[in-house]
């Protein structure tokens, strides 16, 4: 599948998505159609997502944004102020916890059979999370069972490029932790994205229409982490844009 001929057959992908509790970048300079693609994908995988903006608090949404909120109960959608992350130093007080000595841990879910509950959070998983902003860290906590994951959308990271490393590995114990207690965490990143780009499984590239009018905006599949988890997923994978906005 060419680039410069995305398809419109998104099923792979959001099959891909929806097996199991994963992590994916959506990466683009267009912020309007960058949020659009991640909220459509976002209502795919999870029609009753949780959406987490970053932006200073007290601030309103701009219009085109809020139209996409437009039929979320005001309880899905949050705002984040940057100076609530800081998940890479010791602000919360706490040191990380060494593994249970109660026995092995769980296979993670979706490994080796179906997901179909949230596992118990191990005291490491717990540390994690207690870094995270809390309105994060409780709708990780405190989402019922359920047959598929959860799904938290996480727009405009790059405004908290400050707080956050930039260093591979960074991220991923975070979004390890989310994905234990059977979350999926998808965000977009208005920027070029930094090397932790690689902690999360699957990253996409959100490219604007470009000067041939007969070559539509698209989703191109830049990098999968763990190969083996998406198989019809390929690195190189393109998608327009369009089949992500409809409802």
């Amino acid at each position: 599948m060419s680039p410069l001929s995305p398809s419109a057959y998104i099923a792979p992908l959001v099959e891909a998505l929806r097996a199991r509790p994963t992590s994916v970048a959506l990466a683009g300079q267009d912020r309007v159609l960058l949020t659009q693609v991640a909220v459509g994908l976002a209502k795919r995988l999870d029609p009753e997502f949780l959406w987490f903006d970053i932006r200073p608090r007290g601030t309103a949404a701009p219009r085109w944004q809020s139209a996409l909120e437009f039929g979320m109960a005001p309880s899905r959608i949050h705002v984040v102020d940057a100076t609530e992350i800081h998940p890479n130093d010791s602000a919360a007080g706490l040191d990380r916890a060494p593994p249970s000595p109660e026995g092995p841990p769980a296979e993670p879910p979706g490994m080796g059979g179906s997901f179909d509950a949230t596992p118990l959070p191990s005291p490491m998983t717990l540390d994690d999370l207690a870094r995270l902003p809390e309105s994060i860290r409780r709708a990780a906590l405190e989402r019922e069972p359920s047959s598929s994951p959860r799904v938290l959308l996480l727009t405009n990271v790059e405004r908290a490029s400050a707080a956050i490393d930039g260093a591979p590995g960074a991220v991923l114990p975070y979004l390890e932790a989310l994905n234990q207690t059977g979350v999926t965490v998808a965000l977009t990143a208005c920027s070029r994205p930094r090397a932790n780009q690689h902690d999360l499984e699957i990253v996409l590239l959100v490219e604007p229409e470009r000067e041939n009018p007969h070559v539509p905006a698209a989703v191109v599949c830049s990098s999968v982490r763990i190969a083996g988890h998406f198989p019809a997923v390929p690195p190189g994978s393109s998608y327009t844009a369009e089949s992500f906005l409809r409802d």
